[in-house]
């Protein structure tokens, strides 16, 4: 697919890796989950993601949807947001903007009004637990996890889990993929997309950084998980799926992703849960230490 992209932008490709990580690295546990390397590379053909660095900031835009990234870098200004907006609508784009942090949003909120219009993203919040948490499930709150986990020891006392090896796992990996999407009836369109995304992953492993963890029963694959260092502090769930035909697999492959993660990675971002309601029940279930908060803002008519 070829599309228009702005002046001075160009698609994000392996070349890119060292500079986008660059920015990345210290964004802490509060970094967006679309600035990571691994789903810039992952989701890129799917959303024809571009990038641009220029006054010692990130910027990435995204051309099928049309939207302008909050920038990565030196601190930006709502002068400096409008400006950018400006200069992509005299272009022919639509100058909206992505990923703007609540709080920035609230501190600015008088002078990025006079241009803009805000509109929160709720089902965009992202899901940041610490990785202590995932991997110990301790507390009350979490009881019901550590039960299914229980029950999943005790049925399948061959379990085993490694890390992903993404040439010899792939099929299994895909296979388990296409089970998931089989039972989905609705959001057909994101289900596709993901199963895109996810082949797609495998074709850019090391190149995005991509690591993984599977779990098996008698040798063989029952769930697994993609991820990837996110910042310095933080790592990232891309993918993760289980047979629901396997019950507690759902939660083994959480906790040994998170015990995989320790020491390496003091937060663990599980990314949106996309307005489903199962998915968000999910996600809070997990007792998630903080949410990413993030909205979009629309030019306002001239």
């Amino acid at each position: 697919m070829t599309v228009n992209l702005p002046d001075s932008f160009h698609r994000v490709s392996p070349k890119d890796a060292d500079r986008i990580r660059f920015f990345t690295a210290d964004g802490a546990g509060v970094l967006s989950c679309e600035y990571a390397f691994a789903n810039l590379m992952a989701w890129g053909e799917r959303y024809q993601l571009a990038c641009r660095e220029q006054d010692q900031r990130l910027w990435i835009f995204g051309a099928s949807a049309d939207f302008l990234y909050y920038p990565l870098g030196a601190p930006v200004s709502p002068r400096h947001l409008h400006a950018a907006s400006l200069d992509l609508r005299q272009q022919g784009f639509s100058g909206r903007l992505a990923l703007i942090p609540v709080d920035y949003y609230d501190r600015h909120r008088e002078e990025l009004d006079a241009w803009f219009t805000w509109q929160s993203s709720p089902d965009y919040f992202e899901y940041v637990y610490r990785t202590d948490d995932l991997a110990d499930l301790s507390g009350q709150k979490l009881s019901p996890k550590r039960n299914l986990i229980n029950q999943f020891l005790r049925e399948h006392p061959d379990w085993a889990s490694r890390e992903l090896d993404p040439a010899a796992d792939k099929a299994a990996v895909l296979h388990i993929a296409d089970v998931w999407a089989q039972n989905k009836t609705d959001d057909i369109e994101h289900v596709r997309d993901d199963l895109q995304a996810l082949s797609a992953a495998f074709d850019c492993w090391v190149e995005a950084g991509f690591l993984g963890t599977v779990l098996t029963v008698q040798g063989c694959l029952v769930a697994f998980a993609l991820y990837s260092m996110l910042t310095a502090k933080m790592a990232d769930v891309h993918f993760e799926k289980a047979l629901s035909t396997c019950k507690g697999a759902a939660q083994m492959i959480n906790r040994e992703t998170a015990r995989r993660l320790r020491g390496k990675a003091e937060w663990i971002n599980r990314e949106q849960d996309l307005g489903v309601p199962g998915l968000r029940q999910a996600k809070l279930s997990y007792d998630p230490e903080h949410l990413i908060k993030i909205g979009l803002l629309y030019p306002r008519p001239n």
